[in-house]
C-alpha cells in the first residue's frame, strides 16, 4: 500500500470535504480513529481547518510510537526491536470512510503505518504490514485477484442498555425477552429510535432493531456493504450508539459477558461470497471456503474472541460447544443462510474486527487454495442431544476452545497457513500483544479490569 493510496488525499478530496462542511454548518471537528490490537477504539480530535490542511498536504498525522499496542503498554520492555520510544507511527485517513456521527463531529477511519524514523521496514509496503485495516484490504485484494472472489458483509450488534450509575440491569425478567414488545417502550424505545436515526443519517443502513434474549439487551442489524465499508461502519456504529445512549441517560455495553446473571452478547458477522461461475463450481467453492474456516475455527477464536470473558458464550445455549455448522442453526458457531451466505457467530466486540474478519476470510481462502473437503456435515438439530457416535457420523469431532489460554496456546503451536496470507509480522505482533495484556492485567485488581472493560466496550 502506498502512502497516497492509504490517505486518498488531494485537491479534489479537499473540495469534497469543503462541500461536506458547507452542507453541515454545525460540523466543527473530525475524529481520526483506529482500532488497536486490544480491540480498543482510539482517536485524535481535529478541528476542520486542520483537517482540510491535512487532506491537501497528503501527509499523515503523527500518532506517536505505541499506537497499536493497546492494553499491553505495561509490557513495553518486552516489545521487539522495531518498537522503540523514539519510533513513530502515523495515521493515514481513508477519507472515503468519513461519516457524520454527531451534529458537530465526523469520524474517519485510518490505516496505521510504522514510519521509517527508527522503525526498520525494508520497503514502503512494509510500513503497513502490522496494520489490521491494511491487512484486511490486502486479503480482499488476494481474494479478488487470485480467486475472482468478492464479498459483502453485514453485522448484528448486540448490547445492553444500562441507566447511568447501574452496575448491571435490574433482575426484572427471568424469561426470554427476545423480540418482546414490552421491552420496546418508554425511554429505551426513544433511545433506540435515536440510535437508528443517527446511524441512518451517517449513511449506515439499518435493517432492524429488537429486544434480545435478556432484560435490557438489544440488537441493531446493519445492511450489506463491502467488507471494508461494513467493518468501518461497525466501529463507527458502536461510537454512535454509545454517544446517543449517553444523551438519553443510558450507557451502552457491548462486552461479551458483562453480568454473571444475564445472557452474553455477541457480534454476528454475515458474509456473502460473490463468485461468477457455474452453479456446480460455485457450490464446490463454497464448500472449500467453509471447510477452510471450520478446520481453523479454534485458532480463529484467538482473534475474534480474544478475552477470558469471550468464552462465557461457549455453551449449548449461545454459541455452541463444537466445531460445527448448520443451515439456519443458531446454536452452531456457523449458520448457513443461503448457498453463498454465512453468519459467523464466534465473534465479539473485544476483538479487532479488521484482523478478525481478515483471519476468517484468509482461512476460507486457504480452504479454496487447498481444495479442502467439507467433512463436517450440515446439522439442524441440538448437538447437545446427540451421542458421540452420532457426532462422529456428522464429522463433528472437535470442541471449541473454552478459555483464552487455550486459544493462545493454539497460536503458538501452528498458524495453520494464516501466515501465508495475513503475513507473519502482524501475527507475531498480535501474539505478543496478547501476552502483554495478560502481563498488564496481572498487575491490576479484578475490579479495575472490570471497570476498564465497561468503560471501553
Amino acid at each position: 500500500m502506498s502512502k497516497i493510496s492509504a490517505s486518498n488525499a488531494g485537491h479534489d478530496l479537499a473540495q469534497t470535504l469543503q462541500r461536506l462542511f458547507a452542507e453541515n454548518p454545525g460540523l466543527e471537528f473530525v475524529d481520526l480513529q483506529w482500532v488497536d490490537f486490544s480491540g480498543v477504539l482510539r482517536g485524535r480530535m481535529l478541528p476542520i481547518s486542520h483537517c482540510l490542511q491535512l487532506a491537501l498536504s497528503e501527509q499523515p498525522h503523527n500518532a506517536g510510537c505505541f499506537s497499536m499496542v493497546g492494553l499491553a503498554l505495561g509490557y513495553a520492555l518486552q516489545f521487539p526491536e522495531h518498537i522503540l520510544p523514539g519510533s513513530r507511527d502515523a495515521l493515514y485517513p481513508d477519507w472515503s470512510s468519513c461519516k457524520l456521527v454527531e451534529t458537530n463531529r465526523a469520524s474517519v477511519m485510518c490505516c496505521v503505518s510504522e514510519e521509517p524514523l527508527l522503525h526498520t521496514p525494508a520497503t514502503e509496503a512494509d510500513l503497513f504490514k502490522r496494520c489490521p485495516r491494511s491487512v484486511l484490504k490486502n486479503v480482499l485484494e488476494v481474494a479478488d485477484l487470485e480467486h475472482s472472489l468478492t464479498f459483502l458483509a453485514g453485522m448484528e450488534l448486540e448490547f445492553y442498555l444500562l441507566q447511568e450509575g447501574q452496575k448491571e440491569p435490574p433482575p426484572d425478567a427471568t424469561y426470554s425477552c427476545w423480540s418482546i414488545a414490552s421491552a420496546m417502550r418508554g425511554p429505551s424505545r426513544k433511545c433506540l429510535e435515536d440510535c437508528v436515526k443517527t446511524l441512518e443519517l451517517a449513511g449506515i443502513a439499518v435493517e432492524q432493531a429488537h429486544a434480545e434474549y435478556a432484560s435490557h439487551q438489544y440488537e441493531i442489524s446493519t445492511g450489506p456493504r463491502t467488507v471494508l465499508q461494513t467493518v468501518d461502519a461497525m466501529v463507527q456504529s458502536q461510537d454512535i450508539i454509545k454517544n446517543v445512549c449517553i444523551k438519553h441517560g443510558f450507557r451502552a455495553c457491548f462486552l461479551p459477558k458483562p453480568f454473571p446473571r444475564f445472557a452474553p452478547s455477541g457480534l454476528h458477522v454475515h458474509i456473502s461470497l460473490e463468485y461468477d461461475a457455474s452453479a456446480a463450481k460455485r457450490s464446490r467453492l463454497m464448500d472449500c471456503f467453509l471447510a477452510g474456516v471450520l478446520e481453523r475455527l479454534p485458532l480463529l477464536c484467538a482473534f475474534a474472541m480474544p478475552t477470558e470473558e469471550s468464552y462465557a458464550r461457549v455453551n449449548h445455549e449461545d454459541l455452541g460447544e463444537w466445531v460445527s455448522w448448520g443451515t439456519e442453526n443458531r446454536m452452531t458457531p456457523i449458520r448457513k443462510i443461503s448457498e453463498d451466505r454465512f453468519e459467523f457467530r464466534a465473534f465479539d466486540f473485544t476483538s479487532n474486527p479488521y484482523l478478525s474478519i481478515a483471519a476468517y476470510i484468509a482461512a476460507g481462502l486457504l480452504g479454496v487454495q487447498e481444495n479442502s473437503e467439507l467433512h463436517v456435515q450440515d446439522f439442524a438439530g441440538f448437538l447437545v442431544k446427540t451421542s458421540e457416535e452420532e457426532r462422529d457420523a456428522l464429522g463433528v469431532k472437535q470442541r471449541l476452545p473454552t478459555s483464552i489460554s487455550e486459544t493462545l496456546a493454539l497460536m503458538k503451536e501452528d498458524w495453520k497457513g494464516l501466515d501465508k496470507i495475513l503475513g507473519l509480522p502482524v501475527l507475531e505482533y498480535y501474539a505478543m500483544i496478547k501476552d502483554g495484556e495478560r502481563f498488564s492485567f496481572s498487575k491490576v485488581s479484578k475490579e479495575a479490569r472490570s471497570l476498564f472493560f465497561l468503560e471501553n466496550f
